[in-house]
């Protein structure tokens, strides 16, 4: 009964603070209303409102551009319409829908320590990826991660449709759906059928409606992402600027060959949904042609239900390799951030971030063996 009325007063607090996250976003917003990627947001999303193709339509400045984000984004456009900075609020207000479910998820596990919750609570509305991506800068990244949590939650709760939907949302987002999409389904010795159907179906359902409205040119984005010249800290970049190759134009043969390796190791040893969901798509953001640090927003809300899971492991390790990644992010934000030895140090820095949480869930799962044969 005490661990309901603490997670009760949590949900109070939270509504309490949504109003007041609401007001700092607004006065934030208006003041970075010069941040790029907004910029770009509000083109694509005024295109659409004018009636034109948002993945072909001339801007302002009489140029041709196109939408560079899955049909998914232009839903944003119905909050724009009303006000310019509408869509920063509710992807501002993500964040308290984030804590909601991270509150839920410790309810559920019975999760009365006052410090794990305050970690689990705090890694949101202390985290400064989110403060400046969702308060300041207006980075829909945060929705992306909330589908994504939500995605492996359902699945580890034996829910396969709704599973598949939030894998669907997080694929029409941003294409990390489309990876999330392998450790959802083939989970060891068994394959989630009814999550990839919904999924598929969903996204191809939307996908044959923009087809329908403005031919294959919504398809243009996905090729554009695959075909982008290396940039950020990728390893693409690394390479490029260390030995002067190219090998970012081999991606989608890398992706392909990529794809028949995790199905079929996923099939055999995916034991655990939480920690190859989060291995994979730290991977995945490693090998992208472009790789910047708000990137690791589609799997933060992931990361803390991971640790909540594994008896909250490696929480100071968490807190570093977020402050460590917080300083890349700095340097990105500032344009001091793009130099070979800043792209090798965050390459690093997540791979070794992966190995953890890999032998984390086997030292986890041989300690859960231990007990159960001393219980047995």
């Amino acid at each position: 009964m005490g661990s309901e009325k603490i997670h009760r007063w949590i949900n109070y607090i939270l509504l309490i603070i949504t109003p007041i996250i609401i007001i700092v976003t607004i006065l934030w917003g208006a003041e970075f209303s010069f941040d790029f990627d907004y910029i770009l947001y509000q083109q694509d999303w005024t295109a659409l409102i004018q009636g034109q193709n948002p993945y072909h339509y001339v801007n302002a400045e009489m140029q041709e551009v196109m939408c560079a984000y899955p049909l998914g984004f232009l839903v944003f456009a119905g909050l724009y319409i009303f006000h310019g900075l509408l869509p920063k609020v509710f992807f501002a207000c993500m964040l308290v829908v984030i804590a909601f479910v991270i509150n839920k998820i410790c309810y559920k596990y019975k999760i009365t320590d006052k410090s794990s919750i305050m970690f689990s609570l705090g890694f949101i509305f202390l985290n400064p990826y989110y403060l400046m991506a969702g308060l300041m800068l207006g980075r829909y990244d945060i929705v992306v991660g909330l589908c994504v949590l939500l995605a492996v939650y359902a699945v580890d709760n034996a829910e396969q449709l709704k599973s598949g939907i939030y894998t669907a949302l997080a694929f029409l987002l941003k294409y990390i759906g489309l990876i999330l999409l392998f450790p959802v389904v083939f989970v060891k010795k068994k394959i989630n059928w009814r999550a990839g159907l919904v999924a598929v179906a969903i996204s191809g359902a939307v996908y044959l409606f923009g087809f329908l409205l403005w031919g294959t040119t919504v398809f243009d984005p996905f090729i554009e992402q695959l075909l982008r010249d290396p940039g950020g800290q990728s390893i693409f970049t690394f390479i490029l600027d260390t030995f002067g190759i190219d090998l970012s134009k081999y991606i989608v043969y890398i992706l392909i060959l990529g794809v028949f390796i995790v199905a079929i190791f996923l099939y055999f040893q995916n034991d655990d949904i939480s920690t190859y969901s989060l291995i994979l798509i730290i991977c995945f953001i490693l090998i992208l042609p472009v790789f910047y640090p708000q990137y690791i927003l589609w799997f933060f809300p992931l990361l803390i239900y991971w640790s909540i899971r594994h008896n909250y492991a490696y929480r100071a390790t968490i807190v570093i390799y977020m402050g460590v990644i917080g300083l890349v992010w700095l340097g990105t934000f500032f344009n001091i951030g793009n130099t070979p030895l800043l792209s090798i140090f965050s390459i690093i820095i997540n791979g070794i971030f992966a190995l953890l949480i890999y032998f984390e869930n086997r030292r986890h799962k041989i300690l859960n063996r231990i007990t159960s044969n001393e219980t047995a």
